[in-house]
């Protein structure tokens, strides 16, 4: 059993350390010869061929296995791919992304392959089956990584342009979840604006107007275009609405943000929170409390709002 033990250590501390099967052909014997009094060292076998077996059969099924668990737990996730030349292979990674209460931010690799090409095509039936092979469900993915282009995307429309300006607010190396949330709130919003204002962006607006005036399209394809650019506000709503339903849980944390002066109440409601976790709060937490707010009343301005939470929180400190 423990000779077993130390063959899973072995094979496993190549993979962690991004080192060569090829230098345990030679690590095994040393360790027989550095350590004659271990039976362990002398009886281990863990080579090249035992080790690329040991990972494949054992290691990767487990970690793969892991990961569906700790999926199937969360509401949403990531993934990302971008390719890799090697010699005459083009070498695609699957990484998935994901968040949990207990671990933070994880990104473990799912899937290694080669692919004939970098198509669009390709890419995305590469990481659907992935998914799909693994029973892991496609429909729970808020989004997607790949290389600095816009190709595989479609072009830069209003609506995109407005989406475009959110995300790179989120990408910032450091926000909260409750910044994230405000920035989808605030997404959701301008969107539900353009619906009711049915606001197109200036271009679309003009070529539209003058499709009309000039008869090219009849009243029945204006009709049909006023609809489906409604179905597709209403669809992208929808689905802000959906996904930050699961933050909702955060809300607790909001008054951190400190555009406001938080009140007691606010407080109470995330040590209650934190309790619920096991996140113990002693009673000096009401002194710190009072000592914030003093803070804030002195320091609120649109300025101080106009910062992000992370330089609030440092600012206070």
């Amino acid at each position: 059993m423990l000779i077993c033990a130390a063959e899973l250590t072995t094979a496993y501390k190549v993979v962690k350390h991004h080192q060569s099967f090829s230098s345990l052909d030679c690590t095994t014997k040393l360790n027989a010869v550095m350590y004659p009094d271990s039976s362990i060292a002398a009886k281990q076998s863990t080579a090249r061929t035992k080790a690329t077996a040991i990972i494949k059969h054992i290691l990767a099924p487990h970690s793969i296995a892991q990961i569906k668990t700790e999926v199937e737990k969360v509401p949403f996730y990531g993934i990302s791919t971008d390719s890799s030349n090697h010699k005459a292979e083009k070498l695609f990674p699957l990484l998935i992304q994901y968040f949990t209460e207990k671990e933070g931010l994880q990104i473990k690799l799912l899937k290694i392959d080669s692919l004939p090409n970098e198509t669009s095509d390709t890419i995305t039936s590469f990481c659907i089956k992935s998914l799909q092979d693994q029973n892991i469900p496609v429909q729970n993915i808020v989004a997607f990584s790949g290389d600095n282009t816009n190709t595989n995307f479609g072009g830069r429309d209003s609506q995109a342009f407005l989406i475009e300006k959110q995300i790179k607010k989120i990408e910032k190396s450091v926000i909260t979840i409750v910044e994230v949330k405000n920035v989808l709130q605030d997404t959701k919003k301008q969107l539900s604006d353009r619906l009711i204002n049915k606001y197109l962006g200036n271009q679309t607006t003009q070529l539209y107007n003058k499709l009309k005036n000039e008869g090219t399209i009849n009243t029945s394809q204006s009709e049909t275009f006023d609809k489906e650019t409604g179905d597709f506000f209403n669809t992208a709503i929808c689905y802000l609405e959906q996904w930050t339903e699961p933050m909702t849980k955060f809300d607790v944390f909001a008054w951190m943000i400190l555009n406001d002066i938080p009140q007691w109440q606010q407080v109470e409601e995330t040590t209650k929170y934190l309790n619920e976790k096991d996140i113990g709060i002693d009673d000096s937490m009401y002194e710190e409390f009072m000592y914030l707010k003093s803070f804030i009343e002195c320091e609120i301005s649109d300025e101080w709002k106009a910062k992000n939470m992370e330089a609030k929180w440092k600012h206070f400190f």
